[in-house]
């Protein structure tokens, strides 16, 4: 859902960086996004465990060595970016063409959708970011949609009671 404030831009670029594009042989950098010319970045990929728990794979590349408390690597960066552009939005997206094998069987269980809400928002609370970004590929059938609309919907509402016990003003994005 998009904010009213949101609604008065023309258009959206949103672009997504893969968190291996940072490993040295790929080349490719979070500090060589232009944020003047981007409205939201979506971090890919955290991963759904079997579980439901929601979580980075290579913290090295995403965080960076932190023993001084320091978020360094490309969120680091990432946070970096949304100080040179106060309206860059950024949010965790989830799962991907690896990462999407575990959907299947945590949309079917009440708590590992839950195990996946609370986990999935943590982590973005803990990032600093503006929201959750679902990418599953892709429901095989009638029912896993209909559970994915499910933990969707769960997701959505617990993302604004966050909001109200955080005091935000605007609602966390799900896409």
């Amino acid at each position: 859902i998009i904010s009213q404030k949101m609604l008065l831009r023309t258009f959206f670029m949103i672009g997504y960086f893969a968190s291996w594009s940072a490993y040295p042989d790929m080349g490719y950098s979070v500090d060589q996004l232009d944020p003047t010319k981007l409205s939201h970045v979506m971090y890919a990929f955290a991963l759904p465990s079997k579980t439901g728990e929601v979580f980075l794979p290579d913290p090295e590349i995403d965080y960076g060595d932190t023993s001084d408390g320091i978020l360094r690597g490309n969120l680091g960066k990432l946070w970096k970016l949304k100080h040179k552009n106060r309206q860059l939005k950024t949010a965790l997206s989830i799962g991907g063409e690896d990462g999407s094998a575990n959907f299947s069987s945590i949309v079917a269980s009440s708590s590992k959708r839950d195990k996946f809400i609370s986990t999935s928002i943590s982590l973005m609370n803990d990032l600093g970011m503006d929201g959750l970004d679902l990418y599953w590929e892709f429901p095989k059938n009638e029912r896993e949609a209909k559970n994915y609309v499910t933990l969707l919907q769960e997701l959505r509402i617990a993302l604004d009671i966050y909001k109200i016990i955080k005091g935000e003003k605007e609602k966390y994005l799900l896409s």
